[in-house]
């Protein structure tokens, strides 16, 4: 009977031991857990907690964005850095002041932006629809200054170029310094939801985002065509006739006296003309078209440049296109080395060349490719 009592105890004590072995064997397990699953998931990129993209922890890292609607991007050290370096290209025109002690300036009486777009000193002027503008500066130059934002440094002005009909001047600083120039924005590296900075002489900075880029009409006509770019916000009136640019300090786009947004990519070939040639030579293209993009076909390939006019003769006489053999109802497919497709349409294409180049237009005509040569 003893020995039948002390074996039941013994096999209740084991029973006990092993229910409190396994429940200090789930607790341990959880404990483990806690301290190191963190290390396992930080070991393979996984992590609940914020990241820092810019750390060399992350350099050349493949990450996998599970939820993008759980990452934030702080963009407010990148607007910081830019608008320091827009500091640097951004100049005021001022009349020389002939009341106070000379080369006093009161910083926030400018008459115009500029932004400067040579190493040697050229200065844009954007001047698109501005009623405002004091046309003397192009009649008296030596009767006013420019001066830079960031060092408050005082030119004088050496030349100056008048092309405000087509909303541009040219003035040319009297200097030997080395100047830093910025980027232009091609039209096709545009995209939709991206981050724009607005900003003028005074330092103001608006942050908005592209919601649209308008290109008018479905029938074109490359000798008058017009792109828009819509923000997300209206401008107010004191970014009239300033300059948008995007996070890396890039040229992106002009605000004319109207609040209209244009951009940079339809000026460029004006631009490059006046920088090598001292002249704003427009090129006669002479084409009505539309783009392949917007129209639903069969028989047309996907991209291109139909020249059309809606029944009517689309290339005019005397025209670029006349001259090199275009006709109406070619399909215009690539021009050099520029294809025409969702990133490049055609009017994007035609703003890379000026008066001078060598091109070659190649067109889909009766279901064959052919290759058409021509000097501007």
């Amino acid at each position: 009977m003893f020995n039948f009592k002390k074996s039941e105890v013994k096999l209740k004590m084991n029973i006990i031991i092993g229910v409190i072995a396994l429940v200090f064997g789930i607790l341990g397990g959880l404990v483990s857990s806690v301290y190191l699953w963190p290390n396992i998931l930080s070991s393979r990129n996984i992590s609940n907690n914020e990241i820092d993209l810019s750390s060399p922890e992350y350099n050349k890292a493949n990450l996998v964005i599970q939820d993008p609607k759980k990452v934030y991007i702080n963009q407010d050290l990148q607007i910081e850095e830019s608008t320091n370096y827009l500091q640097e290209a951004i100049v005021g025109v001022f009349p020389k002041n002939k009341n106070t002690m000379a080369g006093n300036y009161i910083m926030t009486d400018e008459l115009s932006s500029g932004l400067i777009i040579s190493s040697d000193g050229w200065v844009l002027l954007n001047v698109l629809n501005d009623k405002k503008f004091d046309k003397n500066i192009i009649k008296n130059k030596d009767s006013y200054s420019i001066i830079s934002k960031k060092e408050k440094k005082v030119y004088e002005i050496d030349d100056v170029y008048d092309f405000s009909d087509q909303g541009l001047v040219f003035l040319k600083i009297k200097s030997d310094k080395y100047f830093t120039t910025r980027n232009f924005v091609n039209i096709s590296d545009l995209r939709i939801g991206q981050t724009l900075m607005t900003y003028s002489f005074s330092s103001e900075v608006g942050i908005n985002y592209l919601q649209k880029i308008s290109s008018g009409d479905n029938i074109k006509f490359s000798d008058n065509y017009k792109n828009f770019i819509i923000l997300n916000t209206s401008l107010t009136e004191n970014f009239a006739n300033s300059f948008i640019f995007n996070l890396s300090g890039d040229l992106l786009a002009l605000i004319d006296g109207n609040l209209d947004i244009r951009p940079i990519h339809d000026f460029r070939s004006d631009i490059f003309t006046f920088l090598k040639n001292k002249e704003l030579n427009k090129i006669n293209w002479g084409l009505y078209y539309i783009d392949l993009e917007d129209v639903a076909s069969s028989t047309f390939p996907q991209y291109g440049a139909w020249v059309y006019n809606n029944g009517l003769e689309a290339v005019t006489k005397n025209s670029v296109a006349a001259k090199s053999g275009i006709k109406t109802g070619d399909i215009i497919t690539k021009i050099n080395n520029y294809e025409i497709n969702n990133f490049n349409s055609f009017n994007d294409v035609l703003n890379n060349f000026i008066v001078g180049d060598n091109i070659s237009v190649f067109i889909l005509r009766d279901g064959q490719t052919q290759e058409l040569e021509l000097k501007l």
